[in-house]
């Protein structure tokens, strides 16, 4: 097949069991497909497979087409295409779709440096790149390249900002936020020219989710562009309500965005609560709720006094029993967890791995014991102290940076009104830490937990925690950096 006929091979099998994408911090990816575009391909079958051979034998033969692909051969509408065909799967690419997407990410900047840059092609590239980073790691490299690309082109006039569609300007922006790549300058201009523009309901939303995941949020940042950007859709929502309460998705995630970004104002609490009101009539009903996004609404709910008196008795317990359920499956300790857990069985810690509240390791003390000075308790005259320990890796912060994430910030609030005191292992510190340095480990997580037990690894080696003065914790430094 030539280069033309596989892509539109691949964007027919990947039209036939798409990807599927429901959680707790992703919004609906309904973009229009590259079969929309006459210069990408031709319209693709509508057709359902769902048992899990169907599946198996769709991915087999996307896998077998990869690898004809020879990319030299392919045009820049050709290559974006094959990158959205991979992306459009719920399906990790193999060896053979990893070197693909390789190619196209470090292609896309040659090319589109030596000729006039499509943006539909970049858009796709960025869109498919970023989706696809979500579950494998090694793609955010790929996918920061193609921001980079993007970024430079817009910096140097290459591209015009304002003569980006919608929907071009929409999937770079969701590009960034799935693959946690922060380029501010690129950014602003994004949601400069997006606040100019009108949207869909379900697009304004995608955007507010972005604003949200990437945690654009504080004035002191220079961030106030983009929860403006928020509180302006808010107010466009907010005056067609049926148009929003038609997605169930889009409200539950617009819900999601201002609680994460703290929007509680008063235009905002309106918006929130009637999606409320309507998800609790959908129920009433016995329409079907996806559980994905009744976390959602569980942790506005909780983290929400204003909601207390709006969410019926009987939803609310519908709420709370989905996320229990959810937080006490069974999960699998990470090997980081698992060394966490190690270093902290070494200094004596008692503690359980993999918590019911979803978290790495949890602590229980009695505040009598003196054996740490970290304050939290759950009130009501309990007399302990909850200590949730959280190794947060790379998902937790922006691509190669330390800025935490929007659905990581809104975790440790709910943590913290249960009344767990929250200590981060950030992967960036606790990483740089030799494997085999067990005594630094163990002082490190020693400040952390704020310990007043004495550690000590030899006669002569004992270590003990001691409040430092502020001025120091200001400038201090590991001797890892």
């Amino acid at each position: 097949m030539n280069p033309s006929e596989l892509t539109m091979t691949l964007l027919a099998y990947s039209s036939v069991f798409p990807r599927s994408h429901h959680t707790t911090s992703s919004p609906n990816k309904s973009f229009t497909t590259p079969a929309d575009e006459a210069d990408h391909t031709t319209s693709v079958p509508n057709k359902s497979f769902t048992t899990p051979a169907d599946e198996a034998a769709i991915n087999k033969m996307i896998d077998a087409a990869i690898h004809n692909v020879n990319l030299p051969d392919y045009t820049p509408a050709n290559r974006a295409s094959l990158a959205y065909s991979l992306a459009a799967r719920n399906h990790p690419p193999t060896e053979a779709g990893y070197e693909v997407l390789r190619g196209v990410a470090e292609g896309m900047a040659l090319v589109n440096l030596t000729r006039v840059p499509n943006m539909k092609d970049l858009s796709m590239v960025l869109w498919s790149l970023g989706t696809l980073s979500e579950g494998d790691r090694r793609l955010g490299e790929f996918a920061a390249k193609a921001v980079e690309t993007v970024g430079y082109l817009v910096r140097r006039g290459r591209i015009e900002v304002g003569g980006m569609s919608n929907e071009d300007l929409m999937m770079v922006v969701a590009g960034m936020s799935y693959s946690r790549v922060e380029d501010m300058t690129l950014l602003g201009r994004l949601f400069e020219e997006g606040g100019r523009r009108e949207w869909k309901c379900w697009e304004r939303v995608n955007l507010c989710w972005a604003v949200a995941h990437l945690y654009l949020k504080g004035e002191e940042r220079g961030e106030g562009e983009f929860e403006g950007f928020v509180k302006d859709s808010v107010k466009v929502v907010k005056r067609d309500l049926e148009e929003l309460h038609k997605d169930q998705q889009a409200s539950a995630n617009l819900v999601w965005a201002l609680t994460v970004l703290e929007m509680d104002d008063e235009e905002s609490m309106e918006v929130v609560k009637s999606v409320f009101g309507d998800m609790e009539r959908r129920w009433k009903r016995g329409e079907e709720m996806d559980k994905e996004h009744l976390h959602q609404l569980y942790q506005a709910w909780f983290l929400s006094e204003e909601l207390e008196g709006t969410v019926g008795r009987e939803f609310g317990e519908l709420l709370r029993a989905t996320w229990e359920r959810e937080k006490a499956r069974e999960k699998a300790s990470s090997r980081s967890h698992l060394q966490l857990s190690k270093v902290l069985s070494l200094m004596g810690i008692k503690h359980a791995n993999e918590h019911d509240e979803d978290i790495d390791v949890a602590i229980v003390l009695d505040n009598e014991s003196g054996w740490s000075r970290i304050d939290s308790s759950r009130g009501g005259g309990e007399n302990r102290t909850y200590v949730a320990v959280e190794y947060d890796g790379p998902d937790h912060f922006t691509y190669k940076g330390k800025k935490s994430l929007g659905h990581t910030n809104l975790k440790y609030r709910v943590l913290k009104k249960k009344g767990w005191a929250v200590v981060r292992v950030p992967y960036f510190v606790w990483d740089r830490i030799p494997f085999w340095a067990s005594m630094e480990r163990q002082r490190y997580l020693q400040r952390l937990l704020k310990t007043d037990k004495a550690i000590r690894f030899s006669e002569g080696d004992v270590s003990e925690y001691k409040e430092p003065a502020k001025s120091v914790w200001l400038n201090r430094v590991s001797r890892f950096d």
